[in-house]
């Protein structure tokens, strides 16, 4: 199925007071406007979301202490499918596409939260989207994507950025995919899952690779146990969950953390809403479900906020 087409569906939204859900997840307050297809970082403790379908250029944070959502200044553009990583004390967003998927963006911008304002700080390597973008040793890295537009041709480069802000190619992904899970774990970047051209694949689907910055290398771990793209992952309990995703016929509510060794995965609760182009984060060993789509390859956006901590849930932390 391919994907450059999109249906807009209703905004499922959900209100009232923050109640348990089944298997562990408990609701908490729902974003200001639903949206899917962006990715979240953590600074200081709060989730920060900006742009995605449903939202456009707007940014906003989230803060697990008070459970409140509070509205940033917008990006310089709308974007989604973009990037976003934590970088000393601001927040970096890079790429993504045009609203209608047609163009790739290739700037990247920082926020400073004290000053509530984005500044441009310079460029991809190519403008691309539906990649991984993350934060190893004070350099971000780049991985996978789709160059030039939404289900544009796959790339299986990796590069660093430097802080004088020159890129430098990596050993490139064993295979070429977008809409990947992209996780930074003790100095190892994880690349889990994702497709090619907006089609499904069971090889690229259950990929898993492990970086080692050091040795320049990536390996193969445990294939992931049902294949998709459209997931997103975060770092926690010293592992790596995944949460979410889609097939051409099929939405995810599957959640899973890789074993330490990498050897195979744990299933933990599923997700309360099947959801692709969810944002996923981690405070403290607690997992955020932020957003997403409920449609395959269509866009039917939630406001949905949900919780789950991992260090009381079956043990998952102490195991």
């Amino acid at each position: 199925m391919h994907r450059r087409e999109f249906l807009m569906g209703i905004p499922l939204l959900f209100t009232g007071t923050p109640e348990p859900s089944l298997g562990g997840w408990v609701r908490r307050a729902d974003m200001p406007v639903a949206r899917s297809e962006m990715p979240a970082t953590v600074l200081d403790g709060e989730i920060y979301v900006a742009g995605g379908f449903g939202a456009g250029s707007r940014a906003d944070r989230y803060d697990p202490a008070t459970d409140r959502w509070q509205r940033l200044a917008d990006l310089p553009l709308e974007a989604n499918h973009h990037g976003i990583a934590t970088l000393g004390d601001r927040v970096i967003v890079a790429g993504g596409y045009a609203m209608d998927g047609a163009s790739a963006h290739r700037g990247i911008w920082a926020y400073d939260p004290d000053d509530d304002a984005w500044e441009a700080i310079g460029e991809l390597p190519e403008p691309m989207g539906a990649f991984g973008l993350t934060t190893l040793d004070d350099d971000l890295y780049l991985v996978g994507g789709a160059l030039g537009s939404l289900n544009g041709e796959p790339s299986a480069a990796v590069w660093r950025r430097a802080g004088d802000g020159s890129w430098e190619e990596r050993a490139p992904l064993a295979h070429a995919r977008e809409h990947l899970a992209v996780v930074a774990r003790d100095e190892q970047i994880y690349a889990v899952g994702g497709r090619a051209h907006g089609r499904d694949s069971d090889q690229l689907g259950s990929a898993v690779e492990r970086y080692d910055p050091t040795s320049d290398k990536w390996d193969l771990l445990a294939p992931l146990p049902h294949p998709r793209s459209g997931l997103n992952g975060a770092a926690a309990c010293n592992s790596v969950v995944v949460a979410g995703g889609e097939t051409s016929q099929q939405v995810f509510a599957d959640v899973q953390m890789l074993a330490t060794d990498g050897t195979h995965w744990a299933s933990l609760p599923d997700l309360p809403v099947a959801v692709h182009g969810i944002a996923l984060a981690s405070v403290n060993n607690r997992l955020f479900a932020i957003g997403g789509s409920t449609l395959a390859g269509r866009i039917q956006n939630v406001t949905a906020v949900s919780q789950l901590d991992l260090g009381t849930t079956r043990g998952t932390c102490a195991s």
